[in-house]
């Protein structure tokens, strides 16, 4: 895991949201947002991941198994199945201390920043936020570009919008 920047943003999250606050899918969410935020202000993602798979809670890590049975396996973190509603709901548990060394200031705050942000939200209600073009234009089980969900719809300057209708309407 030493270089993983995936797993070392899994382990943080963990250690920083209690666990009734952060299971599995707003894990997920977490991370795509955080990768999409990142991947629009410099034009990669945090994490590395490139691609997420079209799940029908919304994106998902292609490697967020791999990744978590490993912080299980070396004993970084504990996962334990919670009833909820009409599921298990995987939460989730440090162990040990977050790596934070693998991180900028940036990537923290980004990071972090977004988990505030979801983190009072219900899984649920993460997962029809994540629901956007990007994801009903992906098949079930197909690859969401981290670079396709950073890009923003920008509202058009009043003065841009001005000197557009006047230019169409003299033609």
């Amino acid at each position: 895991m030493t270089n993983d920047k995936l797993a070392h943003a899994a382990h943080l999250l963990i250690a920083h949201l209690p666990p009734g606050d952060l299971g599995a899918t707003k894990l997920n969410k977490i991370l795509w947002f955080a990768d999409c935020e990142f991947q629009f202000r410099h034009g990669r993602s945090l994490t590395g991941e490139t691609n997420y798979v079209r799940m029908p809670q919304g994106p998902c890590p292609a490697r967020i198994t791999e990744v978590l049975d490993a912080l299980k396996s070396s004993g970084a973190i504990v996962e334990r199945l919670q009833p909820a509603f009409s599921y298990a709901r995987r939460e989730f548990t440090p162990v040990t201390r977050p790596d934070v060394s693998v991180f900028t200031a940036e990537e923290i705050e980004i990071l972090l920043g977004t988990a505030m942000r979801l983190a009072p939200m219900t899984a649920k209600a993460v997962s029809r936020l994540s629901h956007d073009d990007l994801w009903e234009a992906t098949e079930p089980d197909g690859l969401m570009s981290v670079e396709s969900g950073s890009v923003r719809s920008m509202p058009c300057p009043p003065a841009m919008r001005a000197w557009a209708e006047s230019a169409f309407a003299a033609e």
